[in-house]
């Protein structure tokens, strides 16, 4: 285990969760586009709602996230 001294500061975490909330924002859009283009394929319906399903639950995620972030 880490001592403190090496131990990330606070605005440390809060740049990397920042960073990563970006990341996350990115891919949820990516995986919206990706399921806007299966959906006009009907073989591919079903793969696009589970999609778009977790593009949803991916933006719950961030939103919550950046909650935390404006918080602090």
């Amino acid at each position: 285990m880490p001592d403190a001294a090496s131990a990330p500061t606070l605005a440390e975490a809060a740049a990397a969760l920042e960073s990563a909330v970006a990341r996350l924002e990115d891919v949820a859009e990516a995986l919206a586009h990706r399921a806007e283009e299966q959906a006009a394929n009907p073989p591919d319906a079903a793969a696009a709602a589970t999609m778009a399903e977790a593009a949803e639950r991916l933006d719950a995620v961030i939103a919550r996230l950046a909650a935390v972030l404006e918080q602090e």
